[in-house]
């Protein structure tokens, strides 16, 4: 197993999320769960979800445009 195989096995154990929320964790949303996003390690709607064209979180900088 190569090195970085054994770095992205490390980084996903530590990803243990129990339990998964029932709604999106993005400020004021009660709509269901539908994706995870591995840059902010967050719940979220599809809605809030989106980074592009409209980024509608704040996993990268600074505030989401909503």
């Amino acid at each position: 197993m190569s090195i970085d195989a054994k770095w992205v096995d490390h980084v996903i154990a530590e990803w243990n999320v129990d339990p998964v929320p029932e709604t999106c964790q993005q400020w004021a949303c009660r709509r269901p769960v539908q994706t995870w996003c591995p840059l902010c390690r967050a719940f979220f709607c599809d809605l809030h979800d989106e980074l592009y064209p409209r980024r509608m979180h704040d996993c990268l900088r600074g505030r989401a445009e909503e």
